[in-house]
């Protein structure tokens, strides 16, 4: 992997980590696309690092009270964490066999866009509802859905929260938040799997000016977003995640 290459694969995961469009589907689909190889388990780790520290940056202050006074926020957190571990201990083989399948992986991208078409429109500021127990298991279970390649963890958590009856920002800051816990998941499960090579070494540089590339991206992706909820346009990530999965399917089906 050159350095080009990783700024890309980092800018692809920071934008697409926080926008609607599935993270793991453009890790599957555009090196597909460009022909590149799987990148190494150590470059993913790297990349969630990135966004990771995004998030962080971003929602410091939330963090901060959830830590010093917010304690019912944060056990809602940790309540929609539990779905979310049972689906992924439960069909983790499944999970996985998507990664090497781009065209489930189109067809998903599909149910994404669909997902978001539907999704209330209703103004932001219309809906007053602080999330409920409830609301944290349904979020949840979405976020358990969204581990599959295809299907954006933050598109259905966000849907899932307007759904429910959320005010737009509060769905977004509470999907945001369950990112946290969600990427740190990710990153044990990559860590389980890694395996120290020379290549560590050897493409360190390279590794982390992705992961910075994923940080910056990240972050303005979280602002993205939050936009797309005040001016009603969340609806138009529906639009790329359609054309995505159709040049996949045709992709893999002409090939």
């Amino acid at each position: 992997m050159n350095i080009l290459q990783a700024v890309i694969l980092g800018i692809v995961q920071g934008l697409t980590e926080f926008i609607p469009v599935s993270s793991s589907a453009h890790l599957v689909l555009v090196p597909h696309f460009l022909g590149w190889s799987s990148p190494p388990v150590i470059f993913g780790i790297v990349l969630h690092i990135g966004t990771l520290s995004a998030i962080l940056i971003f929602f410091w202050k939330d963090i901060l009270q959830l830590a010093i006074s917010n304690k019912r926020y944060a056990f809602l957190i940790i309540l929609a964490c539990i779905p979310t571990v049972i689906m992924a201990i439960a069909f983790k083989r499944f999970f996985e066999s998507l990664f090497e399948n781009p065209l489930g992986v189109s067809i998903l991208l599909l149910v994404t866009g669909f997902l978001l078409w539907i999704a209330p429109r209703k103004p932001h500021n219309a809906q007053l509802k602080t999330v409920s127990y409830t609301d944290a298991l349904w979020i949840g279970f979405a976020q358990g859905c969204a581990i599959a390649p295809g299907i954006s963890r933050s598109g259905t958590t966000i849907v899932t929260g307007l759904f429910r009856g959320l005010d737009g920002e509060e769905a977004v800051r509470f999907s945001f938040l369950l990112s946290i816990p969600a990427i740190l998941g990710a990153l044990i499960f990559k860590i389980k799997d890694f395996q120290l090579q020379s290549s560590l070494i050897n493409q360190a540089t390279t590794y982390w000016v992705g992961g910075f590339a994923a940080a910056i991206s990240g972050y303005f992706a979280i602002k993205v977003v939050f936009k797309s909820i005040k001016t009603g346009k969340f609806k138009y990530f529906a639009y790329y995640c359609c054309a995505l999965g159709i040049v996949g399917i045709l992709n893999v089906c002409l090939r």
